[in-house]
């Protein structure tokens, strides 16, 4: 019964950690590809 249990936590551990590298992952990605949009130049007043 004990190997049973330590394998489902094995197990589980790491599927949780599968699934905080993939959302970290694709926030990076997300952020790292992130088009932006050049600020807005202020006219000068002549």
């Amino acid at each position: 019964l004990f190997p049973i249990v330590m394998t489902v936590l094995g197990l589980l551990t790491g599927m949780v950690q599968a699934y905080i590298f993939s959302i970290l992952a694709t926030v990076y990605i997300a952020a790292a590809t992130r088009v932006r949009k050049p600020a807005p130049q202020p006219e000068a007043a002549s």
